[in-house]
């Protein structure tokens, strides 16, 4: 008994029915991650970030300082606070892991949607329109920016997705992402 050949392969560059391009345009996404699990991710992506200021705090207690007159508890007392040279290198360590935390946050969103948290929990960060990756800029001003809105007035930007029918935040809405089930 003869049996049928099977198909010939995909030619170079060709996507198997069924299956579309990594990071290309899917057309709009309808599996939208819930409240939970973002929130879950945003505490994660927050720890993450609180990880790169742990040189300036190490400034904090280790870098130069000097003995000044103080009052606790109306008690006056003798303090060691740092120096102008050691407020210097704690905020100079300060922005640099800030300046760390954007790049790498911003590179991970862009390529492949996810950061730390949102790995985590199973969550990506798409455009809303194609359902493709957003952009580095975009992936830090809605970060930075965006969750300050979204926290502006009592976090009300933060329980949007309770009620908002693709469950976007504010920041979600003004960059024009939504949050999907990875």
């Amino acid at each position: 008994m003869n049996s049928p050949l099977p198909p010939p392969p995909p030619s170079f560059g060709a996507v198997p029915p069924g299956y579309q391009p990594y990071g290309m345009a899917g057309g709009m996404p309808t599996n939208y991650a819930g409240w939970g699990s973002r929130v879950g991710g945003h505490l994660i992506n927050g720890l993450m970030a609180a990880l790169f200021s742990i040189p300036a705090v190490i400034g904090f207690f280790a870098g130069p300082k000097k003995t000044e007159v103080c009052t606790i508890n109306n008690e006056v007392g003798l303090c060691k606070v740092p120096t102008g040279a050691g407020w210097a290198i704690i905020l100079l360590l300060g922005l640099a892991g800030l300046v760390a935390f954007a790049v790498l946050y911003s590179r991970m969103i862009s390529k492949t949607g996810q950061a730390w948290g949102h790995k985590a929990v199973g969550v990506r960060i798409v455009d809303a329109q194609t359902g493709g990756n957003i952009g580095a800029g975009k992936a830090v001003a809605r970060y930075f920016i965006g969750h300050w809105i979204d926290g502006l007035i009592c976090y009300l930007g933060y329980l949007w997705p309770l009620w908002d029918s693709r469950k976007q935040t504010l920041s979600d809405k003004i960059f024009g992402t939504v949050s999907i089930k990875a």
